[in-house]
């Protein structure tokens, strides 16, 4: 009777942790992307964020519209907001920090990957792809 018990009390501590990682996990998923410009670079902030060096970056340009996605590979894919990997029909693999709501979007060349990025609002966007050119 007492291991009966006890795997009823595994599993609903189980369920608990299991609960909880997955409220962590869309809490952050769902959070507005975040940028700074550092003397090293353009660093995105949280989930699958990264730090691209100034000299890395080939190109940078904004568009009104993303390229058309076939597949998620490892990132996540809630209400508008898109963040990680991601293969599109244009591109191929690319990777993504975006509100597809909140057009427009700032496209990131390096030698190595493309990065799309957009913030909170169009203005925001702007002033952040204007801030990039005027550091390269």
């Amino acid at each position: 009777m007492a291991r009966k018990h006890r795997g009823k009390k595994f599993s609903l501590v189980f369920n608990i942790i299991l609960v909880l990682f997955v409220g962590v996990l869309l809490f952050f998923s769902m959070r507005p992307v975040q940028v700074s410009l550092t003397d090293e670079g353009l660093q995105i902030h949280g989930m699958y964020g990264q730090t691209i060096a100034w000299e890395e970056i080939t190109k940078i340009e904004v568009a009104d519209t993303l390229p058309t996605i076939q597949l998620r590979t490892n990132g996540s894919a809630i209400g508008s907001r898109l963040q990680g990997h991601f293969r599109t029909a244009e591109y191929g693999s690319v990777k993504l920090f975006v509100d597809k709501s909140q057009p427009p979007f700032i496209y990131i060349t390096t030698e190595k990957q493309l990065v799309i990025i957009n913030l909170d609002n169009p203005e925001a966007t702007q002033k952040l792809a204007a801030d990039i050119a005027a550091r390269l």
